[in-house]
């Protein structure tokens, strides 16, 4: 590689990695999942986390075990438990460009790099604490020890390198198998002259890997897989080849991988396209087996979803990202080959587009850590908090000091949301009915002298890809919150994040009903903080 490649490539690698840590820096709010799987993480031990997780949370016990540790040892903060992605989102560029290397021109293998490094999902998921990120980085690594194997199949270190990798995927990264496939079916085509002392090592890594991954599948991800509530939050994210629709989804999927932001259909289907003939290049420029090691995954991925075994969603694809990145660059560079001053314009547009999608609409979470703090120096000590089921995990996790955490308060929160069937969880699909008088009745709880009520689920529930359930709230859900709320006047302060606009109108509108009116409001980075004061009257009208 010439001086000016390198420089080019030293510039691009310091870029990302300072687009993440900048973004990382910056501290963003945990997202709600994320903030419900620190609070497993924060109050499970390490064998605990062994177990299913509680708040319709899952995770590889590699990647949660690493955070558990970090945290040990940092504390819960975004810092801690964000560490992994980054590491993750710094290193994937850096791996892209080694395995890009090999089956790509050099300027192409470069294309590749800048691609995974302002692929905005690819950015965005390196400050998430969710083990998505690590599933590129293991795809790549896989990738890495598989081309080893095949330049010399005769090493038994090398062999060793694999199974050490292997295994680390399957206790790192869910969708390990549908990687795995492809470096075993790679490796059976692509070393032929020594079949029986690589069907033999091959044979042995399966057989250990699967010893280690069975046990997790059954122990820790079947049970929430097959759940009710993900059976019916994925099931619209499942690919149906005899329907428009379904390839619709398949295509959407595959380019929100790279970029998970609102995209035109148009744009879809001209980045497949590229995507497609990407592949097709790569095939013919390294053949079968390169071929395969690439392209089973994403076959295997998508059969699973036929079968309803796996969905399709931007963040459950990031394993096969770089694979789409250094599709793309083929794709590019046969561009260039043929109408070089076309496929330089794409190439460079490409970039541009995908650095400015970081610039123009940058990651942003809900604004929670912020609004809590503000609210707790707003208020006293006793002022009762009113927390709409899209707060509580929140709430719970940023009061809590975690290092003496209050594990009856936390035990209280996981019981009343921390299961889809609670009546506070913050996703809960339509009751079906209205809410009763009494519903509710016990969910409040006492925490470092503060009177906190819990809110119940208004019944509109977000399902992957076909969206809401509905846009109002259950009926009687608003009157019922109000009374609630009413029940701890003359004060009242309201946490409301994680929120629809429809419920949060309609409680304020059922609190008004019942004699209250907002003194103190609060609106910042989609959270909204307020103190509602009821009349004289309408408090002696709630008192028994």
């Amino acid at each position: 590689m010439n001086a000016r490649r390198r420089f080019l490539l030293g510039l691009i690698l310091v870029l990302g990695a300072a687009l993440r840590l900048a973004l990382y820096l910056s501290r963003p709010s945990y997202s709600i999942d994320e903030t419900m799987l620190g609070l497993e993480i924060g109050t499970r031990s390490f064998a605990g986390l062994l177990h299913p997780l509680d708040y319709a949370q899952t995770g590889p016990p590699l990647f949660l075990w690493g955070t558990k540790l970090i945290a040990s040892t940092m504390g819960m903060s975004e810092y801690a438990l964000r560490l992994i992605p980054l590491a993750a989102g710094v290193l994937v560029p850096i791996l892209t460009w080694r395995v890009a290397g090999r089956v790509l021109e050099a300027s192409a293998a470069l294309l590749a790099v800048a691609v995974t490094v302002f692929a905005p999902t690819l950015v965005q998921y390196s400050v998430i604490a969710k083990p998505y990120m690590t599933d590129a980085l293991i795809a790549l690594a896989l990738a890495d020890a598989t081309f080893r194997i095949l330049d010399r199949p005769e090493a038994g270190g090398r062999w060793a390198w694999l199974g050490l990798i292997g295994l680390v995927a399957v206790t790192g990264s869910v969708p390990a198998p549908f990687m795995l496939a492809g470096v075993g079916a790679a490796i059976l085509i692509g070393v032929r002259p020594t079949a029986a002392t690589v069907v033999w090592r091959l044979a042995t890594c399966v057989v250990v890997w699967g010893a280690v991954l069975l046990p997790l599948y059954f122990r820790l991800y079947r049970p929430i897989a097959s759940s009710g509530y993900m059976q019916e939050f994925w099931s619209g994210s499942f690919f149906s080849p005899g329907r428009l629709a379904g390839w619709q989804l398949a295509g959407r999927a595959v380019v929100q991988s790279l970029v998970a932001r609102p995209i035109p259909n148009v744009i879809v289907l001209a980045v497949v396209v590229l995507l497609a003939g990407g592949y097709w290049m790569l095939a013919r420029r390294n053949g079968r087996t390169i071929a395969t090691l690439l392209g089973a995954p994403v076959v295997l991925l998508v059969a699973a979803s036929v079968l309803h075994r796996y969905p399709l969603s931007a963040r459950l694809l990031l394993g096969a990202a770089p694979t789409f990145a250094l599709c793309c660059a083929a794709g590019t560079a046969a561009l260039v080959e043929r109408q070089p001053a076309i496929g330089t314009t794409l190439s460079i547009l490409l970039v541009a587009a995908l650095a400015s999608v970081n610039v123009l609409h940058p990651y942003r979470t809900p604004a929670l850590r912020p609004a809590v703090a503000a609210l707790r120096a707003a208020a006293s000590p006793t002022d009762p908090v009113y927390l709409s089921s899209g707060a509580i995990p929140a709430w719970a996790f940023y009061t809590t000091d975690w290092s003496v955490p209050d594990a009856a308060y936390l035990g209280e929160i996981r019981r009343w949301a921390g299961r889809p069937e609670a009546p506070a969880f913050h996703n809960s699909a339509p009751r079906g009915h209205a809410v009763t008088g009494t519903e509710g009745d016990s969910a409040a709880v006492r925490h470092l002298g503060r009177l906190e009520i819990l809110g119940l689920a208004p019944g509109i529930q977000w399902r992957e890809v076909s969206g809401l359930s509905g846009r109002t709230p259950d009926a009687g859900w608003a009157d019922r919150e109000a009374v609630r709320i009413r029940g701890a006047a003359p004060a009242v302060w309201l946490l409301i994040g994680n929120s629809y606009a429809q419920p949060t109108a309609a409680l304020l509108t059922a609190l008004e009903g019942a004699g209250g009116h907002v003194d103190s409001d609060s609106i910042g980075g989609g959270v909204r903080r307020l103190r509602v004061r009821f009349s004289s009257d309408s408090t002696a009208a709630a008192a028994p």
